[in-house]
């Protein structure tokens, strides 16, 4: 950019959506419910993070990625959006 132009490639090959989850009540981490395609055998395709069972739960207040986060790509954009809304809405954490 110093030079008036940019020459470096700029195809985007993957959309990118990240999910962070919070834990429902107090204390420490007790379950993750989820469904088939999250359940934590299956963590590393979808780059799932969350704090593991046992773990405290984190003050939202104090935290940017609150009890846990779930990174998601794909190159096509509308099966991004639906894999992240699966998440956010299949996804269940639990602390007691």
């Amino acid at each position: 950019m110093c030079w008036g132009k940019f020459e470096a490639p700029t195809e985007r090959k993957y959309n990118v959506a990240i999910v962070f989850k919070r834990a429902r009540g107090a204390g420490r981490i007790t379950r993750i419910d989820a469904s088939t395609s999250y359940a934590p055998s299956r963590r590393p395709r979808h780059g799932a993070a969350p704090v593991p069972p046992g773990a405290p739960r984190r003050d939202w207040k104090k935290t940017l990625v609150s009890d846990g986060y779930l990174l998601l790509r794909h190159p096509d954009w509308d099966r991004t959006y639906q894999l992240a809304m699966e998440a956010a809405t299949d996804i269940t954490m639990w602390a007691e």
